[in-house]
C-alpha cells in the first residue's frame, strides 16, 4: 500500500469511532506523536489540528501500524485538503476545523451540512456549529434538529411569536438540550420582553438563573423609566 493509500486509511480507522480522552500514554507513545504531529504540520496543517490526530493515532492504533514519515506527511496533506475544502466550501473558521476533522473527513461534515439544509434551512448552520463539539457529530447533529422541531411545536400554540426564538436559543447554551422548566418560565414572561429573555437565557450555563435575573432586571427598568415619565407629566402639570 502506498503512502497516500495507508494515509487514508488511518484517516477512516481514526474517525471510525469516537475520539478517546487520553490519560498517561508511555514515553515511546510521547515520542511517536510528537514525530506524528511534526510531520503533519510540516503539510501547513493547523498545529493543535496536527496533535490532535496525532495523539488521537497513538491511542488508537497499533504502533506497528502506523507506518513511517513518509505516511505521516501524506496523513498532512490530505488533511491541508480538507481544510481547504471546508473553508472554501463551508466557511468554517480555524477552530470549528479544528474539532472537525479528527472525528469526520470533509466530506461527511459536507453531507452533515447538506442533510440539515434540507431539513431547515434556518437553522441548518446553527445546529452544525453546535454538533461539530459533540462527540459523534451526526447522530448529535439529528437529535439536535428533532430537538429544536419538539420545542417550536410544543411552544407554537402557546405563542408562535417566540417558539423558534427560544428553540434556537437552547442551541447557543453550553449543553444543548429540552430544558422544560426554561422554556414554562419564558412562555410566562410578559410578551413585551420576552424575546430579549429567550434570546440571552440560554447563553448561561445556569439559564434558569440567569433568565430569572434579567426579567428582574428589565422589568426594573421599565418600572424606573414609568416613574420618571411620570414624574415629568406631573411637573408638566
Amino acid at each position: 500500500m502506498d503512502s497516500a493509500r495507508r494515509a487514508k486509511a488511518l484517516l477512516d480507522e481514526l474517525r471510525r469511532t469516537r475520539m478517546l480522552r487520553g490519560g498517561r500514554i508511555s514515553e515511546h507513545k510521547q515520542t511517536l506523536r510528537s514525530r506524528i504531529s511534526g510531520a503533519i504540520a510540516r503539510r501547513a496543517v493547523l498545529p493543535r489540528l496536527a496533535e490532535r490526530v496525532a495523539f488521537q493515532l497513538v491511542l488508537k492504533v497499533e504502533t506497528d501500524a502506523l507506518g513511517d514519515r513518509a505516511v505521516w506527511l501524506a496523513i498532512g496533506d490530505r488533511l491541508q485538503k480538507e481544510i481547504e475544502s471546508l473553508k472554501s466550501n463551508l466557511a468554517l473558521v480555524d477552530r470549528q476545523i479544528v474539532v472537525a476533522l479528527p472525528k469526520l473527513s470533509a466530506d461527511q461534515v459536507a453531507a452533515l451540512h447538506d442533510e440539515l439544509q434540507a431539513a431547515d434551512p434556518a437553522v441548518a448552520r446553527t445546529i452544525l456549529n453546535v454538533a461539530l463539539d459533540a462527540a459523534e457529530p451526526i447522530p448529535a447533529a439529528r437529535r439536535y434538529l428533532a430537538a429544536f422541531h419538539r420545542i417550536v411545536d410544543d411552544l407554537g400554540p402557546i405563542d408562535p411569536g417566540i417558539a423558534r426564538t427560544v428553540a434556537n436559543a437552547t442551541f447557543m447554551a453550553h449543553a444543548p438540550s429540552r430544558n422544560d422548566a426554561i422554556v414554562r418560565f419564558v412562555c410566562r414572561t410578559d410578551p413585551e420582553i420576552a424575546h430579549a429573555v429567550a434570546a440571552q437565557a440560554f447563553r448561561s450555563d445556569q439559564p434558569l438563573r440567569w433568565a430569572k435575573r434579567y426579567l428582574e432586571q428589565l422589568k426594573e427598568e421599565r418600572r424606573l423609566r414609568r416613574s420618571t415619565r411620570d414624574a415629568r407629566q406631573a411637573a408638566a402639570d
